[in-house]
Formats: structure tokens, sequence, C-alpha cells
């Protein structure tokens, strides 16, 4: 079951409810997380019911949707709000990135995971 697309100006919603200065923080400490486990992709398992029935559903957490995330909290920082962010919710709001409709392509159009390759491109010192 795929994630329905959200707007931009939704998603710069949803990060505006936030603390910027804690969300930047938990977003440096989640990419530190992955950069020490040597990953570029997460899964964060999240709890969730439908129709009553209880299923897990998995965020995909990537260095991409972390840094966008930061730029959407520094860009809108003035309009924020003070409240305290749970990482689990950063994790979600990286995830959300994933399904932002790509103003360039139109409506509808889901914009890509994009993944750091740069652990692959790094030449071994040999």
């Amino acid at each position: 079951m795929t994630e329905p697309m959200i707007p931009l100006s939704h998603f710069r919603r949803q990060v505006q409810q936030f603390d910027p200065v804690e969300v930047v923080l938990k977003c440096a400490a989640t990419s530190r997380y992955m950069d020490k486990d040597n990953k570029t992709l997460h899964h964060e398992p999240f709890k969730d019911t439908i129709a009553g029935f209880p299923r897990t559903r998995y965020a995909l957490v990537t260095h991409h949707g972390l840094a966008s995330v930061v730029h959407v909290a520094i860009k809108n920082y003035r309009s924020a709000r003070g409240k305290p962010v749970p990482a689990k919710e950063v994790m979600a709001l990286a995830n959300n990135w994933n399904n932002v409709e790509d103003p360039f392509l139109g409506s509808g159009i889901m914009t890509l995971v994009r993944i750091d390759l740069t652990p692959i491109l790094v030449p071994s010192a040999s």
C-alpha cells in the first residue's frame, strides 16, 4: 500500500509546528546514527491500525529526507511554533518528504527517493 501524495505547502506546515532548533539537532543526531552504522537507508517501525486491526508501518529515512526537513525548518523558522519534537516524529517527517508532490512535474508524481552513495564512491586507502 503506497502512501498518499502530499502538497509541499502541507509538508511545510507539518515541519513548522515544531521548534526549528530541535528539529535541526534531532535530524543531525539521526544522520550521525545512520553514518555510524554505515547506512544510507533506515527503516523505522511505526505502530498503526487499519479498521481496528494493528499493523506495523515502516518509515524510510534517508539523508536526503533529513536534509530536506532541516531545509524547511531553517527556511520557515520565523513562522515556526515552539512545540518539542519527538525523534519518531523527525523520522516520520523525513519519510513524508518521499511523498511530496514535485511542483515541476505536476500533481500526483512522486519525488524520487534519493540515496547518498558516497561511501561506495570513496576509493579505498591501499
